[in-house]
């Protein structure tokens, strides 16, 4: 009896020992589980794009050069800001960047070929650089049936033509032969650029560049001597004055975290 109840005794015993131990098994898997792998990188790009070309063209084939003092029909006004002449267009652009979302690269084009074109490109990596670029033509135009017989519209020299008479002032219908239909007007066509640079969390650079460029013709007004030497200004004559400057906008910065922190704690 003794014998046997010693057996039952040491079954019993090894069996709290092995439950003992899958429950310290257990444990230990749940307070160290077991690694998940990271899913793979992927690498590859995604992109999409469309292209737009049409045509197009008037159905009431307006006068161009028509005055609206008269009440005839002009474009001037319908073209004042912006290039629709008849003809073949074309618009696009075109995105892609990585399936990471670490790099994008984007570009539009717009009324390509015409006054007010324009076109603009962003590339980027997240969190690094930044890059833009655009380039923009927007036209201002004034007149599409200005009058002049002044010579060298679009020149620092204007010029009468031989043979006109002198005494125009008293009567302007003698000028009429000699007046001409020119167009007056502005285009404007500016470059810019603005670059961003983050290498760390504690520096930030930028900087933007800006080039307009301005070429056409504009109004002016000139005051000239009165006839027979006088020392009296006659009334002010409209000419056609030449346009031709440009402008450049240069700003850089560099802003550091110690910076960002004093200038706040100001």
């Amino acid at each position: 009896m003794k014998v046997r109840g010693g057996i039952l005794l040491s079954c019993a015993t090894g069996a709290l020992l092995l439950a003992a131990s899958t429950a310290a098994v257990r444990a230990a898997d749940q307070d160290q589980p077991f690694p998940v792998k990271a899913p793979p990188v992927d690498n590859d790009w995604w992109w999409h794009g469309d292209v737009e070309v049409g045509g197009r063209g008037f159905l009431n084939n307006p006068t161009r050069n028509g005055s609206a003092y008269t009440g005839s029909d002009s474009l001037a006004k319908f073209y004042e800001y912006r290039d629709l002449r008849p003809g073949p267009f074309s618009n696009m652009s075109f995105l892609a960047g990585s399936k990471d979302g670490l790099y994008q690269v984007g570009f539009w084009a717009k009324n390509i070929g015409y006054n007010d074109q324009s076109y603009f490109l962003d590339v980027s990596k997240a969190g690094v650089a930044y890059f833009t670029f655009g380039w923009d033509e927007t036209p201002h135009i004034y007149s599409t049936s200005a009058q002049t017989p002044y010579l060298g519209v679009g020149t620092n020299a204007l010029t009468l033509p031989a043979g006109l008479p002198s005494a125009t002032v008293t009567n302007a219908s003698r000028i009429v032969p000699y007046l001409y239909t020119t167009d007056i007007g502005i285009q404007r066509n500016t470059a810019s650029s603005t670059f961003r640079w983050t290498p760390t969390d504690a520096w930030d650079v930028r900087a933007d560049y800006s080039y307009l460029d301005r070429t056409g013709t504009q109004v002016a007004g000139v005051l000239g001597f009165a006839p027979k030497g006088g020392s009296t200004f006659s009334s002010p004559t409209q000419v056609i004055a030449p346009v031709a400057d440009n402008t450049q906008n240069t700003v850089t910065n560099a802003i550091t975290g110690v910076q960002m922190f004093y200038r706040l704690s100001q």
